[in-house]
C-alpha cells in the first residue's frame, strides 16, 4: 500500500477527511429540504386547519419516510462515530425496511431505493475483494 493510502495504484485513498462532513450534510440536508418543502402543510394539519382529512396512506407514508430519514441519521452518526459494528448491523434493516414500506412510497422510488441497496451491495462486493479493498470501503463510508 502506497504511503496516501491507495492500493495499486487506483488513486483512490482508502479516507478522505470531508467523507464525515460529506455524510452530515448529506443526511441533514435531507431533513432540510423535507422541512421546507412540507412546513406550511405540517403547520396547517397539526393546527387543525388542513384543507382535507389525512387518508390513511398519507399517514403511512408520512411515518414511512420520516423511518427512512430517521435511520439514515442514525447510520450516519454510528459511522461517523466509529461503532461500526452497530452500523453493521443495523444495514439489513434498511432492506426490510424498504420491503415492509413498499407500498407507502411513490412508483418512482420503489426502483430508486432497491437501486440504492444495490449500489451498496456492489460497493460491500469491491471491499471484500482481495484487488480493490479501500475502494470498496470508501464508497461504503467506513474507510
Amino acid at each position: 500500500m502506497s504511503p496516501g493510502g491507495t492500493r495499486m495504484g487506483i488513486g483512490f485513498a482508502r479516507r478522505h477527511r470531508a467523507d464525515t462532513a460529506f455524510w452530515w450534510l448529506f443526511a441533514l440536508s435531507a431533513w432540510m429540504v423535507v422541512g421546507l418543502g412540507f412546513a406550511a402543510q405540517i403547520r396547517l394539519r397539526f393546527s387543525g386547519h388542513a384543507d382535507y382529512p389525512a387518508p390513511a396512506v398519507l399517514v403511512v407514508h408520512v411515518w414511512a419516510f420520516f423511518g427512512w430519514i430517521t435511520l439514515l441519521v442514525m447510520q450516519v452518526a454510528l459511522a461517523s462515530r466509529g461503532r461500526l459494528q452497530m452500523h453493521r448491523a443495523l444495514g439489513p434493516l434498511g432492506l426490510l425496511y424498504d420491503l415492509a414500506t413498499r407500498g407507502s412510497v411513490h412508483p418512482v422510488y420503489r426502483l430508486a431505493i432497491p437501486l440504492l441497496v444495490a449500489m451498496q451491495l456492489v460497493a460491500v462486493a469491491i471491499g471484500q475483494s482481495e484487488a480493490w479493498p479501500d475502494t470498496g470501503r470508501r464508497l461504503l463510508g467506513i474507510g
